[in-house]
């Protein structure tokens, strides 16, 4: 598929069918890799991190952060999963408060065209980090 004119929610609903509450992505960690990897693949942004040289990652104990991050995701996925069985993720009323949602930030840039997303490094860097926070599950 040609995602050249496309937006950001384009690409969502690609991934998963249709469009959804990106809050609710944060109890199915697969769709967040999902739309992270898709977009950093499919607008070659991926290309921004590889070319970062010694500016990436950002900190010096980033790939720590992801891990630990991804550790206390899980653990809340697999209590709220625990005590919700058999209710749909995309239903839910009621989230954890503390829950992360990696892509939180991809909310508000959801009708932007993807060629322009893929310029912004601060956007790429954030998806990357979402990307490996679900990776890490």
């Amino acid at each position: 598929m040609s995602w050249t004119g496309s937006t950001l929610d384009d690409l969502i609903h690609g991934c998963v069918g249709g469009s959804i509450d990106l809050t609710s992505t944060a109890l199915w960690p697969p769709d967040v890799f999902a739309i992270a990897g898709a977009f950093l693949e499919c607008t070659g942004a991926y290309r921004w991190i590889v070319d970062a040289g010694p500016a990436w990652p950002p900190t010096s104990n980033w790939h720590e952060q992801v891990e630990t991050e991804g550790a206390h995701w899980a653990e809340l996925v697999g209590d709220w999963r625990d005590n919700n069985f058999g209710r749909d993720p995309y239903q839910a009323s009621s989230l954890p408060d503390d829950l992360p949602n990696p892509l939180r930030f991809m909310d508000s840039r959801r009708t932007d065209l993807l060629k322009d997303l893929a310029g912004d490094r601060s956007f790429v860097s954030e998806t990357v980090r979402a990307l490996a926070s679900a990776a890490t599950l």
